[in-house]
């Protein structure tokens, strides 16, 4: 029986597996991830996070509301800020293959470099011109 494309790419061991990859393995399974990932035509991530209410009320633990931003909220910002840095030609970076994902949703022309660093694992991002 053949393997799918998403048993292949194995996203459960890849967050494992990272720390101890070499950058031309992360690279095989980069061009798996390009493969498993479908554009969309958006050119910046945006979602709309709902807030718990409960008979009208808003859910909480307090009835203190938080008006900051939510940590989905940050979380797009940074995509957001990583696409725009590499659409102008630079270098960034990112922490975490879901980051990746993310982003080759938006740019499919992403590159990346698997980066060891006094015991760190980071990726560097950029697009080709």
């Amino acid at each position: 029986m053949s393997k799918t494309l998403k048993d292949q790419l194995n996203l459960d061991s890849l967050k494992r597996e990272i720390k101890n990859m070499t950058d031309k393995e992360w690279q095989l399974r980069f061009e798996m991830m390009k493969l498993y990932v479908k554009p969309v035509n958006d050119r910046k991530m945006t979602r709309h996070a709902r807030k718990a209410y409960i008979l009208g009320k808003r859910w909480g633990l307090s009835d203190n509301e938080y008006g900051g931003e939510t940590l989905d909220q940050c979380y797009c910002n940074f995509i957001n800020d990583v696409l725009k840095q590499i659409r102008m030609g630079r270098i960034d970076y990112c922490y975490y293959y879901y980051q990746i994902m993310d982003l080759l949703k938006f740019e499919p022309r992403l590159k990346t470099q698997l980066v060891h660093d006094d015991g760190n694992t980071y990726f560097k991002v950029w697009l080709d011109e």
